[in-house]
């Protein structure tokens, strides 16, 4: 009964997060079912896992962070915070504890390939649903003004016209693109090409652009590794001849960025303007803003270093740097099939984190520890083989 609960829970989670944006459109007043979800997870791990299945480097890792949480909320009220702000950071930054949680119940390599199906099944309908509300909005079928006072309200939508928009959950079909192009039936290559199509039309530089660096370097990458210099070579020509005109033609499309553009800069120069000794390595404290971004900032690392300073940083450099080990030990043991679009996911998170607030929000954070925990379960799978392997040269 405790293993089906902590299933349950587990894949409610996980299809909460990759179909639910923000959170918002699934709130109860003051209440998300992502919170009711994160307490019920942190219930279960204190009450019901057996608690020793998890590994040290995870509970270290949640203790660090807890240190850290505690540490830096002390300082924002030190520089005289206010409450309200500093309820607002926690509420963010501390969906890390679900770690724990994850790390109990994601506990088997057939666990994380239904972790990836719920992903795969939740980006393909949300980018199915997108095409189609922008057909029905670009065609009149639906008012734009009615569809705009349904959501504006939410917080969760983004207008790019009256026909195109942003949506946070957008980020999975981003995510889909990576584990589909790893399946070679022609369902998942088309499925593929819909969600490049969909993120496409959101006309959001950001993903589109990441997403090209990162199918581009994987690409070069194995043709390097199996010397297939012939792709090489191709992809480099296009790209050579095609990257100017297609940026051109997008920006266009995409429309001027200049407004929001000033504002990353201006809050850059305001974050770098408060640098003093001590606050480069501890921060100036969750709850301390600027005069532009009060409360929250677009670029992830950027709030981080004003909040927690490099010591901030540095803890999560070093979460990047274990998943990237933990990648390369899947690809000793040839397991990349289920572990590069978990590693590949991770990467375009970090990216997206230069310029939006994903590294440190529940979206981030649950892929961030999806892939962690999903690529140890990968290695793990196999250490059981290596043994007997070992045992039967030793009687050889």
């Amino acid at each position: 009964m405790r293993e089906k609960v902590g299933i349950a829970l587990l894949f409610s989670i996980i299809l909460e997060i990759s179909l639910g944006g923000g959170g918002r459109f699934t709130s109860f007043g003051a209440v998300t079912l992502r919170m009711l979800l994160f307490a019920l997870s942190i219930l279960y791990f204190l009450f019901a896992a057996k608690g020793n299945t998890v590994s040290k480097q995870y509970m270290t890792l949640t203790f660090v962070f807890f240190i850290n949480l505690v540490f830096s909320t002390y300082i924002g009220l030190i520089n005289n915070a206010s409450i309200d702000n500093i309820s607002e950071d926690i509420k963010s930054f501390s969906y890390f504890l679900i770690f724990p949680f994850l790390a109990e119940t994601i506990n088997s390599v057939n666990r994380v390939k239904l972790i990836l199906k719920i992903i795969m099944t939740s980006s393909l309908i949300m980018s199915i649903g997108y095409l189609i509300i922008y057909y029905l909005l670009e065609n009149k079928v639906i008012d734009f003004q009615t569809f705009y006072v349904l959501t504006e309200e939410s917080g969760e939508i983004f207008f790019r016209n009256e026909s195109a928009f942003f949506y946070k959950g957008f980020l999975f079909p981003c995510i889909g693109v990576f584990i589909f192009l790893q399946n070679k039936d022609i369902w998942s290559k088309i499925a593929a090409l819909i969600m490049m199509f969909a993120v496409f039309m959101t006309y959001t530089r950001g993903f589109l652009i990441s997403i090209i660096i990162i199918l581009t370097a994987s690409l070069l990458i194995k043709s390097i590794y199996k010397k297939r210099f012939v792709p090489l070579i191709v992809v480099a020509l296009f790209f050579m001849s095609t990257a100017s005109s297609f940026m051109s033609f997008y920006v266009d499309a995409v429309g001027s960025k200049e407004e929001s553009d000033t504002i990353r800069i201006t809050t850059m120069n305001e974050v770098f303007s408060k640098i003093d000794f001590l606050s480069f390595w501890i921060g100036h404290g969750l709850g301390i803003g600027v005069p532009t971004r009060p409360i929250h900032m677009e670029i992830s690392f950027l709030e981080i270093f004003h909040k927690q300073g490099v010591v901030g940083l540095l803890f999560w450099m070093v979460i990047f740097v274990a998943i990237s080990r933990k990648f390369i030990e899947t690809c000793r043991i040839r397991r990349t099939k289920e572990s590069l679009p978990l590693y590949l996911s991770s990467v375009f998170i970090y990216i997206q984190s230069q310029t939006n607030p994903f590294l440190t929000n529940p979206i981030g954070v649950c892929m961030i520890a999806v892939s962690m925990i999903g690529m140890d379960v990968i290695c793990n799978s196999e250490k059981p083989l290596e043994k007997l392997k070992m045992s039967d040269k030793s009687i050889l």
